[in-house]
């Protein structure tokens, strides 16, 4: 096999292989297409070296190509799920900051006795059903943060305040793509009660997450920006802040938000 045909192979293989994953795991395509131009260099060069001491079979060279896309390809991605950045948040009574790495899924004024799923228009599904707690608001903004699987997924604490509340809610592995699962999904809900203001947050296993870890206890005192928690792989953070003309929101649909960095909200 010549150079020519080494780089076309290794570009075949590394797409097929690449390319159908991240779609199923819904990774942003900008994301895969910069993993791609890091992968496939990496692969040709190592397989160029291999080949001036080795002249092994079209058969053996593809199967090599594959077998090292696969455990570099894996090695990267888990690099990426289990890193854990330091940072440094700024403590502000008034500042809300995004508890989780991801995209803003949606941004829900929910009144009293209002569902909190739009496609259950004959069924209310409060907070409380949502939350399993009587100590938030029914009427609140109820924001979804969506974590791929190559982002930091180590959760942080949006305010500083006292843990009040821990509920860990059993159910199904189900997956996020349809609304009614953060309703059946396993879960844990956090309520923090700042000086200002009482938040809840709600981590939501998904159809590839087993486990939800937990860094703190009831009555601890967090500050902003400390770690809270982890969840395996791709899920789902959400943020319920009280309704009140004093919140401003800062995100909109779709904004790439960080953990500890990105002010979510604040209060005017």
């Amino acid at each position: 096999m010549n150079l020519i045909e080494l780089v076309i192979s290794t570009i075949a293989i590394a797409v097929i292989m690449v390319v159908p994953i991240s779609y199923k795991w819904e990774l942003p395509m900008k994301s895969v297409i910069i993993f791609l131009i890091n992968l496939i260099p990496l692969i040709i060069v190592i397989m160029y070296a291999v080949l001036i001491f080795w002249k092994l079979p079209i058969i053996a060279v593809v199967l090599f190509q594959i077998f090292l896309t696969a455990v570099i390809s894996i090695s990267l991605l888990l690099w990426k799920f289990y890193r854990d950045p330091d940072r440094i948040t700024c403590p502000n009574e008034k500042v809300i900051y995004s508890p989780a790495d991801g995209r803003i899924l949606y941004i829900k004024r929910i009144k009293e006795g209002n569902s909190i799923l739009s496609e259950k228009k004959n069924s209310v599904y409060k907070i409380e059903d949502f939350t399993h707690t009587k100590y938030l608001n029914n009427s609140a903004y109820h924001i979804g943060i969506g974590m791929s699987f190559i982002d930091v997924h180590v959760n942080r604490s949006p305010i500083s305040g006292k843990v009040k509340i821990i509920n860990h809610i059993k159910g199904s592995f189900k997956s996020l793509k349809h609304q009614k699962s953060i309703l059946e999904n396993e879960r844990t809900v956090m309520v923090i009660e700042g000086k200002n203001i009482n938040i809840g947050l709600v981590q939501i296993a998904s159809r590839l997450v087993r486990m939800i870890v937990l860094f703190v206890k009831p009555d601890q005192w967090i500050e902003a920006g400390s770690r809270i928690g982890k969840i395996r792989f791709g899920s789902q953070v959400d943020l319920i802040l009280p309704q009140s003309d004093s919140i401003k929101i800062l995100v909109k649909e779709n904004d790439y938000v960080k953990a500890g960095l990105t002010r979510i909200a604040e209060l005017t």
